[in-house]
């Protein structure tokens, strides 16, 4: 009895370990420059037929979500749903939580599977803030949950991935005065604005 029991509980596990490995969530890493936004792609590729997920964005110090006025004129979040995978009945919402994570979720009120089995399933525009600084920083996609229609629920690892910003250069502007005709100088002759 022990020995089918275990052979079961292998089972399982090898199968959960199939099915996490037929469904993959990725990001790309984001390059950006001193004020300009970025998109964070969240890719789904999937075998299983999904009709909701939920997920953790944490952001490093110095970059946040930038916002977009919605329809009814709301400053609102810059994370949608790719029209290319979603069907009509699927929703987004989000909430930025106690830990300055902000969760995605989506979900179907008809049930219905997001179309396709490859591709960008949400994208969240992000920008700098004036506490950012030049270099690679690392970001996290956390607590990923996709769910089945029966409800089966997958859960998948955490995703890291680097924003590499670049703060745009000061040159410098060389100012030179004039020396009057006598050949004196009577104030500096030669100033560097930074």
């Amino acid at each position: 009895m022990k020995r089918i029991f275990s052979m079961i509980i292998g089972l399982a596990v090898a199968l959960s370990a199939l099915q996490a490995q037929n469904n993959t969530v990725t990001v790309g890493d984001v390059k950006m420059q001193e004020g300009e936004t970025a998109v964070i792609s969240v890719v789904l590729d999937n075998e299983t037929a999904f009709n909701s997920f939920q997920m953790d964005l944490t952001l490093p110090e110095g970059f946040q979500v930038a916002t977009t006025i919605n329809e009814d004129d709301e400053e609102v979040l810059d994370i949608a749903l790719n029209a290319d995978r979603k069907k009509s009945t699927h929703t987004l919402a989000y909430n930025v939580l106690n830990s300055g994570a902000i969760r995605i979720a989506s979900y179907s009120s008809a049930n219905a599977t997001y179309k396709g089995n490859s591709g960008e399933i949400v994208q969240i525009r992000i920008e700098a803030t004036e506490a950012a600084v030049a270099g690679t920083s690392t970001a996290v996609l956390s607590k990923i949950l996709f769910t089945t229609p029966e409800p089966v629920g997958f859960d998948f690892e955490d995703v890291k991935f680097q924003i590499a910003y670049a703060q745009k250069e000061i040159t410098p502007l060389e100012i030179v005065s004039v020396v009057p005709a006598e050949g004196t100088v009577n104030q500096l002759d030669r100033i560097i604005v930074q």
